[in-house]
């Protein structure tokens, strides 16, 4: 009889390491998903887009706009190079804006 009792007192146990193991990673998972910082600022989220969705997005676009100034300024100067590397890249830019966040 005791040897039945440890064993269910055993299974109570592990249903209960069970269920706190559930409970903190349905915790973890929103955590994951759905961070402060996503509370905190509304644009983002305006444009379905997260937070670090959004930053990553807005650097790469800073990037090709650095690039397209780089192409502009030499165009300035020597204006045989980078003929058509502004419009390309405003065309670039509006495909890619238009297919990113809310669809």
């Amino acid at each position: 009889m005791n040897q039945d009792t440890d064993k269910d007192k055993d299974k109570d146990k592990d249903k209960d390491k069970d269920k706190d193991k559930d409970n903190y990673r349905r915790i973890f998972e929103r955590l994951r998903t759905y961070t402060w910082i996503d509370t905190y600022f509304t644009h983002p989220t305006k444009v379905c887009m997260g937070y670090f969705q959004h930053m990553s997005f807005s650097l790469y676009i800073c990037k090709r706009l650095l690039q397209g100034s780089i192409q502009a300024f030499a165009h300035a100067f020597y204006p045989d190079c980078c003929v058509t590397a502004s419009s390309d890249l405003v065309l670039e830019l509006t495909r890619e804006m238009s297919a990113a966040g809310c669809k």
